[in-house]
This record gives C-alpha cells, sequence and structure tokens, in this order.
C-alpha cells in the first residue's frame, strides 16, 4: 500500500542524524477514522483504514470519542438551542492511549471541549484543574460532597459554578496542585 511506503520514507526522514547530533525534534500527527470490520464474532470489530504501516511507526496512539455534550442555559441570540431549552456550547472527549512506546499504554482521562461562544476550541481550565486537585488531594471529596479550605460544596457543578463565580480562587488551586506536582 502507498501509506506503508509513505510510513517507512517519513520515519527515516524524521530519524537521519545531521553531523552526528540527536534526531530532529518533529512531530508528525496522523488522524485517521474507526470503521466496522463486517463478520466479526469475537474480539475488537472496530479497524483503522490505511494499512498497517502508521500504526507500526506510530510511537504513540490515542484513540478519541466524543461522550456527552455541555448544555448551558442559553443567552440571547445564542443558536443550536436543544429540545430541553439547553444551548450546546461544547463536548466533552474521552480518550485512551491504544499505543504508547514512551511510557505506560492503556491509560484513559477526558477533557471538556467548547465549539461554540467565545470560547470556541479551548479546553475548560475550571474543570480540569478540578480534576488535578482532586487526584492531587488539594480538593477533598467523600461521596457527593467536596470541600476546599473550609468551604463545603454539594456536587462537582456547585464546585466549579463557585470557582467561576470567585476567579482568584481557580490561580490559587491551580497553584496549589502544581506544588505537590513538583
Amino acid at each position: 500500500m502507498v501509506t506503508n511506503r509513505i510510513t517507512r520514507k517519513l520515519q527515516s526522514g524524521l530519524n537521519a542524524k545531521e553531523d552526528g547530533e540527536l534526531p530532529n525534534q518533529t512531530l508528525v500527527i496522523f488522524i485517521n477514522q474507526i470503521r466496522e470490520k463486517i463478520g466479526v464474532v469475537y474480539g475488537d470489530p472496530t479497524d483503522t483504514p490505511g494499512g498497517l504501516g502508521i500504526r507500526f511507526m506510530a510511537s504513540i496512539r490515542l484513540e478519541m470519542r466524543r461522550s456527552d455534550l455541555i448544555k448551558e442555559t442559553p443567552k440571547k441570540g445564542d443558536t443550536g438551542i436543544s429540545p430541553d431549552g439547553k444551548s450546546i456550547v461544547g463536548v466533552t472527549i474521552k480518550f485512551k492511549t491504544v499505543k504508547n512506546k514512551t511510557a505506560c499504554p492503556l491509560k484513559t482521562g477526558q477533557f471538556i471541549l467548547y465549539t461554540e461562544d467565545e470560547r470556541k476550541g479551548q479546553i475548560d481550565k475550571t474543570d480540569e484543574i478540578i480534576r488535578y486537585a482532586l487526584v492531587s488531594g488539594v480538593i477533598q471529596h467523600s461521596g457527593p460532597s467536596y470541600s476546599y479550605k473550609g468551604h463545603k460544596f454539594l456536587g462537582k457543578e456547585a464546585v466549579i459554578e463557585y470557582l467561576k463565580e470567585h476567579p482568584e480562587y481557580i490561580e490559587e488551586l491551580y497553584n496549589e496542585v502544581k506544588k505537590v506536582y513538583r
């Protein structure tokens, strides 16, 4: 296949050393779609077209799927309002590392990507900071309740709303999480 030949040429070109220096520091991203294999009873029925060259050459392969829609109360002039009266402003994207030659494979995660308004194309920073704060223990979590520096919240949405109303705490929380991971 043509794709296999191209990947071999790309890999040899990217790994070539100039004057004994390290290989060039270039990142190549291939985006592919998932297709269903017909007649598969056992195992994974999904496949990525284009041959096996990309699979073998890749150092890291991520599988990304859209999960939930992010809805907010519509502002004046909003379009794309769903039947429940909310405006769709983003999506939650779940990902899994299918292959990783540089670290542990099969890790999973998720993030919120905005698709509308002034945040279009951005990842939700508040949600990411809360996730890291929960993992690192900066925000305590027990059942449906969350606590941070004497403030108690019922549900993750309440934490997000509080941080959006008090943006100074977002930066403070970010700095505390950075201290844990240094």
